[in-house]
Order: structure tokens, then sequence, then C-alpha cells
């Protein structure tokens, strides 16, 4: 009976140890994910949002100067600059609001293009400048909402991460006053075994 007490209890401290083991690791995991998630997804889609920006810019600039040169080749860098940039952007992990937010810039950004075209034949057509710069605006909008994106995206996952933290030190709390607890439980039966065997041993 004493024997099957001591491996009761030393069971229990080993599954107690290997349970919160598994827990802190898991939930190391998931705050590594998190991490991973706001380096490449978050940061790296806010600095593609940068770079777009600074296209549209030299854009605009190209529209408001009539700059014949920048639309001398039927596409220029800047036109190849916006498939690399969206290519990229597409190997994020979009989030459902994100991924319509991006689609909608892809095809205002394709729009502007086609009328950049048409512009560059005809340089006194107003009306064509009138919707290139309407385009412009447009992109300039939606650009800020997928910035307003990836702040609250990168929140959310710097608060699971912070959440996932808590739960960690929780664990590890609870891992050292079980560990206590249960070492108390067996201080006492070993003093209890220890009393038995001095009341046993008189009458002898």
């Amino acid at each position: 009976m004493e024997k099957l007490k001591w491996i009761l209890s030393l069971l229990m401290v080993i599954m107690l140890i290997v349970t919160t083991n598994l827990v802190d690791k898991a939930s190391f995991e998931k705050i590594n994910d998190a991490s991973e998630k706001i380096y490449s997804d978050r940061l790296v889609a806010q600095d593609l949002v940068l770079k777009y920006g600074e296209v549209l810019h030299k854009k605009e600039l190209a529209l408001e100067l009539l700059d014949s040169n920048y639309y001398s080749s039927y596409k220029t860098q800047d036109d190849i600059k916006i498939e690399q940039l969206t290519d990229l952007y597409s190997e994020t992990e979009l989030t459902e609001t994100e991924a319509t937010s991006f689609n909608a810039m892809r095809e205002t950004f394709e729009d502007l293009i086609s009328l950049e075209k048409n512009y560059a034949e005809n340089f006194d057509d107003l009306e064509l400048k009138k919707e290139a710069r309407i385009k412009v605006d447009i992109i300039h909008d939606q650009l800020i909402v997928l910035s307003e994106i990836q702040l609250i995206e990168g929140r959310k996952e710097t608060y699971r991460s912070n959440r996932e933290m808590n739960m960690v030190d929780l664990f590890t709390k609870m891992e050292i006053i079980l560990i206590v607890v249960l070492s108390i439980v067996i201080i006492m039966l070993v003093f209890s075994k220890s009393n038995a065997l001095k009341i046993k041993a008189p009458e002898k």
C-alpha cells in the first residue's frame, strides 16, 4: 500500500511536469507564429503600401507636368514596378477585408494605366486628364485604407501574442503551486509512514 502511494505521488508529479511543459510549448509556438505574422505579413505589407504610394506620386507629377518623357514607352518602369508590388502583396496572408480593398486598388491602378496610355497620345484631352486625376485620388484613399488595415491587424496579432504570454505566465505559476502542494503531500506521507513505524516499534 505504501509503495502504491509513492508510485501514485511520483506519477502525479511527472504528469504535472509533462502537461505544463506541453502547454508552455504550445503557447510559445503560438507566440512565435504571431510574431512571424506581424513581420512577414503586416510589416512587409505596410512597406509595399509605402512603395505603391511612391509610384503613385510619380504618376501624379507626370500627369500634372504633362511629362511626355514619362509616357514615352508602352509600359513605363513604374507600371512594371506596380506589377512587381502586386505580386509581392498577393503573397502575403490577406484578411477578407484586406483582399477586397487590395483587389479594388489593383483594378483602379489598371484603369489609371489605361487612361495614361490614352492621355499620352493626346495631351489636349482635358477630360482624360480629369479622369486620371480622379483615379489617382481614389488610389490614394485605397492606400490609406490598406495602411490602416495593417495597423489594425498588427494590433490584433500583438494582442494575441501578449495573451499567450500571460497564459504561459499563469500556467508557470500554477505549476509552481501544484508542485509545492504535491511536495507537501509527499512529505506528509513520508512522516506518516515514519510515525507509524515508531508507534509499532515498542510492541516488538
